[in-house]
């Protein structure tokens, strides 16, 4: 009796233990353990020998949970990768920015050495008050993407040339807030002999993206599940924040637009922030993406 009661007591205290150090580690270590990923994605539109390389952030959420420390660190990580240039995929904050002088700042290390395009996120529209009346708005993130020099892409398309390389970039509204529009972001675009880079914060917009030619969709929003149970990362915490709760994170294939042969590619980054302050078993993402003609491309040449 006296084991029994021993053993059971022993048990529960390291049962406690663990819960408490497991709880510790989701709140203060890993939320801040940045894991800097590299992707390799052939493109047929890409020419032969050449090749670019894209840092894709996201989901900055700046808040009381994730200091601004954090997201610089996550920029000078995706700079020390010598990226041609640089997509942010919104949620910029989680409420409201403090300290926009102090934001702007971590924002002007990217546009100082690279060119960078940027889509809203939900997040993005915060809620103001105007007196006793409250409502949506996302001046503030759009003004603050405008002050240090980031190309906000809001249902509009802009070509660049990387490398020599024509690029159309493609940005739209987010899906959430029903701001996605995608017949004006594509409109007056012809890029058949063009790589095009498609911008849109929440993966579940890619339904309404289907019918439009685009190469390449980054998306943000699932945090990569933020909370995963081992053994269970079929079901993330946060993939209720999303329809489809089959692409969480990463890469994947996407059919072909109507009249078009090639396959196209989606891919969700973990994003640098989180909400709630914790994340488990999902590490923050910095994720570079290289660009490069597919070997198909390369046997028919």
């Amino acid at each position: 009796m006296d084991f029994s009661r021993r053993t059971f007591f022993w048990t529960a205290g390291g049962l406690l233990a663990l819960s408490g150090a497991t709880a510790a580690y989701a709140r203060f270590v890993e939320p801040q353990w940045l894991d800097v990923t590299e992707t390799e994605i052939q493109l047929p539109k890409m020419p032969i020998g050449k090749r670019v390389k894209i840092l894709h952030l996201s989901d900055f959420h700046a808040s009381p949970e994730v200091p601004y420390s954090q997201i610089e660190t996550a920029i000078r990580f995706g700079l020390e990768r010598q990226p041609d240039f640089a997509c942010l995929t919104g949620d910029f904050i989680t409420c409201r920015i403090q300290r926009i002088d102090q934001y702007l700042r971590l924002l002007r290390l990217l546009t100082d050495q690279v060119p960078t395009f940027a889509c809203f996120g939900n997040h993005d529209r915060a809620t103001l008050s105007d007196g006793s009346k409250r409502f949506q708005d996302n001046r503030q993130v759009g003004q603050l993407l405008d002050q240090s020099g980031i190309q906000l892409l809001f249902n509009q398309h802009q070509s660049i040339t990387v490398q020599g390389i024509p690029i159309e970039m493609v940005g739209v509204g987010d899906y959430l807030c029903r701001a996605c529009q995608p017949e004006t972001a594509f409109a007056g675009l012809n890029a058949s002999d063009r790589v095009v880079i498609l911008i849109s914060h929440n993966p579940d917009s890619k339904q309404m993206l289907d019918p439009y030619h685009w190469d390449l969709m980054l998306c943000g929003h699932t945090h990569g599940g933020q909370l995963k149970i081992p053994f269970l990362d079929h079901r993330p915490f946060l993939s209720v924040a999303v329809i489809d709760q089959t692409m969480a994170e990463g890469l994947y294939p996407w059919k072909p637009a109507k009249g078009q042969l090639t396959e196209r590619y989606i891919f969700i980054t973990r994003g640098v922030g989180n909400l709630m302050g914790a994340r488990f078993n999902c590490r923050p993402e910095v994720s570079l993406l290289n660009l490069e003609s597919t070997k198909l491309h390369r046997q028919v040449e």
